[in-house]
């Protein structure tokens, strides 16, 4: 019999181990977050936005926050899967979908800019060209490849 109780007592403390963060651990972590993207630490900021995002995969704010530094981060097929998520929680959100499109376009461009070096013309690719000058806002001439 206390062998039954002993067992039934670590199943209970494992599991509460794995339980949802409470409302204050939820409220500091955010707190730490919002201070690592102030300070411009990435690294820190993405690893508490995905500690968070393990208990709260419902958080559209995070999931767009996080595709937010991951942009930063360049990691630009990450982000475009943390948008993704963020427009599934949010459909009606604009903002979760303009983020989405300019992951997207920057894909488009690293994909072409690539394409672009080992290409043998001088011309360039006029779609990069028109991509490039769409998001920097200067003439493609301005912009070094």
């Amino acid at each position: 019999m206390k062998i039954i109780w002993v067992i039934c007592i670590v199943f209970i403390c494992v599991g509460c181990s794995h339980s949802a963060l409470s409302d204050y651990e939820i409220q500091v972590i955010d707190a730490r977050i919002n201070n690592a993207y102030q300070r411009g630490d990435m690294a820190a900021t993405e690893a508490l936005l995905r500690r968070k995002l393990k208990s709260q995969q419902g958080d559209f704010s995070a999931w767009l926050l996080l595709g937010q530094v991951l942009m930063r981060s360049h990691d630009y097929r990450a982000a475009q899967y943390a948008y993704q998520k963020a427009t599934e929680l949010a459909p009606e959100h604009a903002g979760g979908w303009y983020q989405l499109a300019l992951s997207h376009l920057r894909l488009a461009t690293e994909a072409l800019i690539a394409a672009d070096a080992r290409m043998e013309q001088d011309t360039g690719i006029p779609l990069l060209h028109w991509l490039l000058e769409l998001q920097t806002g200067q003439p493609v001439d301005d912009v070094a490849l």
